[in-house]
């Protein structure tokens, strides 16, 4: 097998550790439909189910390595983690890491590593923590979610498109990128081909969590990732320059005018206004634009004008425009 090579340095390739999980038992036991055939105890039976070991002291990453036997490639299975606490025999009822089966696939070889990493990250990735990989197991991915028939597929969340079946970039990692032709608010996640077995942002499970993602014009490119290292999906798109609700590079007077149009108005796209991504247009989405427009200070007590005379401002509003206002403008050069 080759991915198994990467680890345990797998954190240090991909991503940035920020904090080792709070003190607590470290007794991870793996329960599931595959203990027979490894011949370390019997399957879904906790007292006899094989214990992870943790990588190096302190890592908070931890290990289960074994060989099925008796098995075909590709056959599945499935496992839960339980965080038994010390002294104790592992049982069910204890503290699950993984609320739901987690499915995985027989290898060519049939030696398995499941891994668990209790660490916190901020590099993108979700899960952020407890994040569960299966090393070389899936092979295949597609990414899904409810941009596909806009992509030319015969419905949405297709698990067997191959318009959106993703390609290995670097060993253990898969990515589509793509353009949506629709500027929205979309959702996806990566599943095995042909499945719903996959990864989102609760982790590995065969009906995860999708990630929620917006597009802020047509045809904008964007990059779906699915890293099976450390058993996590990112969404990946081009910088977005603050204050541009247009997308075309430049913070123009345009830029103000959806924001205007749409003051005091729900919306979760920023051609609309919502340069914050609170899903409301408001006070916050004016003073972004307002520090990134370079034109003169009269086009800023302009479009100040304007926003005061949207029909039935409340109050806050009206003092949070003076606030804005009273701020000063952002002062650049040219």
């Amino acid at each position: 097998m080759t991915t198994r090579s990467l680890a345990p340095k797998a954190a240090a390739a991909f991503g940035i550790l920020l904090l080792a999980g709070a003190a607590q038992a470290q007794n991870y036991f793996v329960p599931g439909s595959y203990v027979s055939e490894t011949g370390l105890g019997n399957d879904w039976d906790p007292p006899t189910a094989p214990q992870m070991v943790e990588t190096a002291p302190e890592s908070n990453i931890f290990d289960l390595d074994f060989t099925l036997t008796g098995v075909t490639e590709g056959q599945g299975f499935a496992f839960k983690i339980l965080n038994t606490p010390d002294n104790t025999a592992p049982a069910w009822g204890q503290p699950e890491i993984t609320p739901q089966d987690v499915p995985f696939d027989a290898d060519a070889d049939f030696d398995m590593t499941i891994r668990l990493d209790r660490n916190t990250y901020t590099d993108g990735y979700f899960p952020t923590t407890n994040r569960v990989a299966i090393l070389d197991d899936y092979t295949t991915w597609t990414a899904i979610g409810n941009f596909q028939t806009q992509l030319g597929s015969a419905s949405d969340f297709n698990n067997s498109f191959l318009g959106t079946a993703m390609t290995e970039t670097t060993p253990g990692v898969y990515a589509l990128t793509t353009a949506i032709p629709t500027a929205g608010s979309y959702a996806w996640r990566a599943v095995k081909t042909g499945t719903f077995n996959g990864v989102g942002t609760d982790g590995r499970s065969g009906n995860a969590a999708n990630m929620t993602f917006n597009t802020f014009e047509d045809n904008q490119e964007v990059t779906f990732e699915m890293n099976t290292n450390i058993g996590a999906i990112r969404f990946l798109t081009e910088a977005v320059l603050a204050g541009d609700t247009n997308n075309n590079g430049l913070v123009e007077f345009d830029d103000f005018t959806p924001i205007r149009d749409n003051f005091l108005t729900s919306t979760s796209l920023r051609a609309n206004g919502d340069l914050t991504g609170n899903g409301f247009v408001d006070i916050a989405d004016f003073r972004e634009w307002k520090n990134a427009f370079s034109g003169p200070p009269e086009m800023i007590q302009m479009a100040l004008a304007q926003l005061q005379s949207v029909p039935e401002p409340s109050s806050l509003a009206l003092i949070g425009l003076a606030t804005a206002f009273l701020g000063g403008s952002r002062r650049r050069a040219g």
